[in-house]
């Protein structure tokens, strides 16, 4: 069983205590199966680090100390790898400039799509980046709708939003034009370090939740009387936006990202639903 988690945090010295608080809420993959990688991408200032285990050595849950080293954005995928596919190239997230993306999912009648992509997309697109599965096509297609980078105006969540439900639309109609037998179900995810963006379509499940700060801590050993003033005030400022399509369960705190809809979060960290 495959399954996808982003984060998004404002402050990264902290993200091992938002993971610590999450843990008991989010599944990570469950598969023993011995084509099963982990996958994990994490944004920190300009770096952007990809990193990846076997099943039988990766973090299962999001209290491993593998998972807490300070990021601003964390994306884990686990995928179960098909007949094939590369190490190099087929192992999610995948990374290109800023940007690190996930997708789980399918996409029926994929290599008549595919044909129809190599088409479309810019050629430095398909040659860096290219459409071999359904998570590199996706990813091109959210490259190839991307402004031109301006430091002066910076891509706002909303607009990356909307590219990101559009490229699952596109494909999603692409492969029903294509005669696909069923609908396609995609979870996207992109972030860049200051932006989380997610995209729905389909039956695959997608839940997000915003943390707010709080003065108790397990991490950290904090509560209410700690006399480390700075650590709590740091801890009670600290804000964060998951997205998952592997919640424990369901309740107040979590929200479906409906059928058709994106989500993108700014650093504001306030999450909107389009």
């Amino acid at each position: 069983m495959g399954g996808s988690f982003g984060i998004l945090t404002s402050h990264p010295d902290l993200l091992g205590c938002q993971l610590l608080r999450l843990d008991a809420q989010v599944q990570l993959g469950t598969s023993t199966h011995s084509t099963t990688l982990i996958g994990l991408g994490t944004v920190s200032g300009s770096e952007t680090l990809l990193r990846r285990w076997a099943v039988r050595v990766a973090p299962r849950t999001l209290a491993d100390p593998e998972l807490a080293a300070p990021a601003s954005a964390l994306l884990y995928r686990g995928q179960v790898l098909g007949p094939g596919a590369s190490l190099d190239e087929d192992v999610q997230p995948l990374r290109h400039g800023s940007w690190i993306f996930s997708c789980e999912g399918d996409v029926g009648a994929f290599p008549r799509v595919q044909a129809w992509l190599d088409g479309e997309l810019p050629p430095h697109l398909v040659r860096a980046v290219g459409t071999r599965s359904v998570a590199a096509a996706s990813f091109a297609l959210f490259l190839g709708a991307l402004p031109a980078p301006d430091q002066n105006r910076p891509l706002a969540a909303r607009d990356g939003a909307r590219m990101l439900g559009q490229v699952a639309r596109v494909l999603a109609q692409r492969s029903a034009a294509e005669g696909a037998a069923r609908a396609a179900r995609l979870l996207l995810m992109a972030t860049d370090g200051r932006v989380l963006l997610a995209a729905r379509t389909g039956d695959v499940p997608a839940q997000m939740r915003l943390l707010e700060g709080e003065a108790r801590c397990r991490r950290c050993a904090l509560d209410e009387h700690s006399k480390s003033r700075s650590l709590v005030r740091a801890h009670l400022r600290s804000r964060s936006v998951v997205v998952t399509s592997a919640p424990l369960g369901t309740g107040a705190h979590w929200l479906a990202i409906p059928d058709g809809g994106a989500l993108g979060v700014g650093p504001s960290l306030e999450p909107e639903l389009i």
